[in-house]
């Protein structure tokens, strides 16, 4: 019996995994890097064109669609159940669920770019070490993106 009980011990210490310990064992969301010529040529999507989800519904869409794609198109109702009705698309653009990797939250910010049809959601924080958390955001698109690319910059 505690053989049993030793075990069960060590293997919930295995499961016990952060976000940022989860992203570097997660190869979904692992993408290529963009080019390292991506600033020269992307276009900045502006700021009243997406925004961060909650952290609770950021949590959710982690753990639950976005642990399969990389990108969600929403309808109506489910853009409601993550932000409310506070926030729209302008005519002809979309709203879509996008992965969202981020350094440190406090200290930074997210900014998203077009190049090729690619989005590039890029988060630039301040910090003492290198880790990458996930999040989620919502950004008005006028077509499906081709990929989702994350650059994720920490400065000390």
């Amino acid at each position: 019996m505690s053989r049993f009980i030793a075990v069960l011990i060590v293997l919930i210490g295995y499961t016990d995994i952060s976000f940022a310990e989860a992203d570097v064992q997660s190869d979904a969301w692992k993408t290529e890097p963009p080019s390292t010529s991506w600033r020269n040529s992307a276009r900045p999507l502006g700021e009243e064109l997406f925004l961060e989800l909650p952290l609770s519904k950021a949590s959710a869409a982690v753990r639950g669609p976005l642990s399969r794609e990389a990108s969600l198109r929403l309808n109506e109702a489910t853009l409601a159940h993550y932000i409310g009705n506070h926030f729209r698309c302008p005519p002809n653009h979309h709203p879509y669920l996008v992965r969202a990797l981020f350094g440190h939250g406090g200290t930074g910010r997210f900014s998203v770019y077009i190049s090729d049809g690619d989005v590039i959601v890029d988060h630039e924080s301040l910090g003492k070490t290198s880790v990458v958390n996930r999040s989620a955001l919502v950004v008005c698109l006028a077509g499906a993106p081709k990929r989702i690319l994350s650059e994720v910059g920490i400065d000390e």
